[in-house]
């Protein structure tokens, strides 16, 4: 929480604090909004949309049945998210993994 403080900016930060968490934890950041993991992830790849790693754990802790909505407003599935991921980084071998489970 505190290296997002410091650098709100910073990709790394969200995503590191997201893998940190619990299943269900959430944590409270500095501007006072509560956050789980999907959304530390949400947040990561706004600062750095072409972090496929962020795209592919983000598709891996969503429902099968599950969306979610990026900060650029496009909402997206597990599938759409690890095709993401593979767009932003074609040598991505756990995004190709996981797209064909």
């Amino acid at each position: 929480v505190e290296a997002i403080r410091c650098n709100p900016h910073s990709s790394d930060a969200y995503s590191l604090l997201a893998f940190a968490l619990e299943a269900g934890e959430t944590v409270q950041l500095h501007d006072g909004r509560v956050v789980d993991s999907k959304q530390l992830f949400v947040e990561a790849i706004r600062y750095c949309s072409r972090d496929s790693r962020s795209y592919n754990i983000l598709g891996n802790l969503l429902a099968a049945d599950e969306t979610v909505e990026l900060c650029d407003g496009r909402v997206l599935d597990k599938r759409q998210l690890y095709v993401e991921a593979i767009r932003n980084d074609t040598y991505d071998g756990d995004a190709y993994i996981t797209l064909g489970v």
